[in-house]
């Protein structure tokens, strides 16, 4: 197959990743495997550790790791300092450590990124998450969800600390009142969220703060407090729902929406399940509709073998197959 992309310049980042054709939602841009892997959190990897891992890699690696940004402007030369920050401009990190792709790490970043990375047993796979035209520029998340309840100042100031850069997504450059309202959107969305996971909000403050020095392992999720109060079924439902809809508005990946609204649909089959078990037409229809499109919008951004397809369409079966039980139930006890 003919390659998807090519690495052309991109005004203000450097180079980055252009889409040489048209690309639809779902389909697979290029396939990659980690090239550099430090067994370490990042805050404690030093450039002496990046050295030692470069020197491991082939002279060809070698190269492909130099074109990568390095957050600044600089010369040529891999001398130690560029290699770290190589690393830190570029790096995925997990529980386990830290590591580079050559490839996919050629994608710069955006907070309404079209194009996301997925892991399977064939390996590191970058998919397009929205329709991608021909002579545009392919984007990640290089923060991941955490970006999608942060307004654009807290982005801004998490992405110059940890990668050297300020960002200038659209998400994060568009004028009042739009940037007023995304702000609004996305505490909203971390409100809703927190909320879901039994927590308070955070103290973010320190994000405001235009001199702090942000910990690269700083996980405002580590320092939320439990809540108090449960939530009900009833608000988990309408919290899910509205999360659905304000992630959809907010341009954010057609996933997120479908999982919200899976969500929604089955705490609200909860409640149709209580006693007296009297289905109400409407409240069945809601949960048909909002399972009928969350199982769309996965098709429409992940490959159709993904677990997440798989895991979406049995769950249809098996709310449906509900439904019809709980039906039968509810006519039983009127007869």
């Amino acid at each position: 197959m003919a390659p998807l992309w090519d690495s052309r310049p991109s005004p203000g980042k450097g180079n980055g990743m252009m889409a040489l054709e048209d690309i639809e939602p779902g389909n697979l841009i290029l396939e990659d495997k980690e090239a550099l892997r430090i067994y370490a959190p990042s805050t404690h990897i030093a450039a002496a550790d990046v050295r030692a891992a470069f020197d491991r890699l082939s002279a060809e690696d070698r190269a492909r790791f130099l074109l990568l940004s390095d957050g600044q402007k600089t010369s040529d030369d891999y001398d130690n300092a560029r290699l770290l920050r190589i690393f830190e401009t570029n790096n995925f990190e997990d529980q386990y450590g830290c590591w580079i792709y050559l490839l996919i790490c050629r994608c710069n970043h955006s907070c309404q990124p079209n194009a996301v990375v997925l892991i399977s047993e064939q390996g590191e796979q970058l998919y397009a998450e929205t329709f991608i035209p021909k002579g545009s520029e392919i984007y990640i998340s290089y923060k991941g969800a955490i970006f999608r309840s942060l307004t654009a100042r807290r982005r801004q100031a998490m992405m110059r600390s940890h990668k050297g850069f300020t960002c200038s997504c659209p998400a994060c450059s568009m004028p009042n009142p739009g940037l007023m309202v995304s702000d609004m959107r996305r505490t909203l969305i971390g409100g809703l969220w927190y909320a879901l996971q039994g927590l308070e909000v955070p103290d973010l403050s320190l994000l405001d703060d235009p001199i702090a020095v942000i910990p690269n392992d700083y996980d405002p999720i580590a320092t939320a407090r439990h809540r108090q109060v449960r939530l009900s079924e009833a608000e988990r439902t309408a919290y899910y729902y509205v999360l659905a809809r304000l992630e959809q508005a907010e341009g954010s990946s057609p996933y997120w929406t479908a999982a919200y609204l899976r969500e929604a649909a089955t705490y609200l089959l909860y409640q149709i399940a209580d006693p007296p078990h009297v289905v109400l037409p409407r409240s069945a229809q809601y949960v048909r509709d909002w399972m009928k499109e969350a199982s769309m919008l996965t098709d429409s951004v992940r490959p159709p073998h993904s677990q997440e397809v798989k895991s979406m369409h049995q769950q249809c079966n098996n709310i449906e197959a509900a439904l019809a039980k709980l039906a039968d139930e509810s006519q039983a006890g009127l007869d």
